[in-house]
């Protein structure tokens, strides 16, 4: 008897933890999509319908905490983004499931984004142009940053925590980092 309540206390340990392991492999690979959809719209020069739009500069791409969300920017001047507010019917939002967060990898070790400088708006400029990486100031315009690409990591659940990782390249590309525990996968971000 004791036996059968250790092997059933063991498969439900496992149960959990293959639970846990493809639920942060789905919300990476729907991140993933997520950011090929965005950049999708930028190649394409498909212009938003909800905000008057003369000349499509691109799509931006930032990370709260537990959501992404989506801005178009039209008409930009330059390396300077105009200033987006949350009240933009421009905004999409992806909100994260439950236990997940945003974050990025720094130095081997998951950096979260509050009070971070380490994960800034990604521009996805229109028609293949690449991508450029802004800061993230309280208030004003949007500059643009020196680095050429960005790491995207989510991270999930605790004891261990579960880690996903996607790169945004300077061209582009958005590579696929995979699934860690424990702590962050190893990836190399051009």
């Amino acid at each position: 008897m004791a036996i059968m309540g250790l092997l059933f206390n063991l498969g439900v340990a496992r149960y959990v933890d293959f639970n846990r392991r493809q639920s942060v492999i789905t919300t990476g690979l729907k991140l993933k999509n997520d950011l090929r959809s965005i950049q999708q719209k930028a190649l394409s020069g498909l212009k938003p319908i909800t905000i008057p739009c003369t000349e499509l500069s691109g799509y931006v791409v930032h990370l709260h905490t537990t959501e992404l969300r989506e801005f178009s920017i039209c008409n930009m001047a330059g390396t300077t983004v105009p200033p987006i507010f949350d009240s933009d019917p421009n905004v999409k939002a992806y909100p994260l499931p439950p236990n997940f967060q945003y974050g990025t990898t720094v130095g081997g070790a998951f950096q979260s984004l509050s009070g971070s400088d380490s994960v800034y708006h990604v521009l996805f400029k229109v028609l293949g142009a690449g991508i450029s990486l802004h800061n993230d100031p309280i208030a004003g315009p949007l500059t643009i940053r020196p680095e050429t690409s960005q790491l995207i990591t989510i991270r999930a659940y605790s004891n261990p925590y579960r880690y996903y990782s996607v790169c945004i390249s300077g061209g582009g590309d958005i590579k696929d980092c995979g699934y860690s525990s424990g702590s962050p996968p190893v990836c190399a971000c051009p």
